[in-house]
């Protein structure tokens, strides 16, 4: 190839795949911090939300998350009620 002749190229990088759901576990660590791990989901954004009852969901203060590891943890800080659930809502 010569100066004279410029190249194009086009690249196709594909990423990791965002197939089939994530699991998710909440724990209490020793300082009062809630931890969720995400195991699998990697590559995908996903909103955090929580419900003290199952029927009212919440976004976690507008947290989203982009797992780039497996299992994936993400600190939610301290604890604010003695029962909580939480779910990852999957971003477009």
């Amino acid at each position: 190839m010569s100066e004279a002749q410029p190249c194009e190229q086009v690249a196709f990088i594909e990423g990791p795949s965002c197939e089939g759901p994530p699991r998710l576990k909440a724990r209490l660590d020793t300082g009062g911090s809630v931890h969720v791990t995400v195991a699998g989901g990697i590559g995908c954004v996903y909103q955090v939300e929580s419900s003290p009852d199952l029927r009212l969901w919440r976004p976690e203060a507008s947290l989203l998350i982009t797992p780039d590891q497996d299992p994936y943890d993400v600190n939610l800080g301290a604890a604010s009620e003695t029962r909580r659930f939480y779910r990852l809502k999957k971003m477009d």
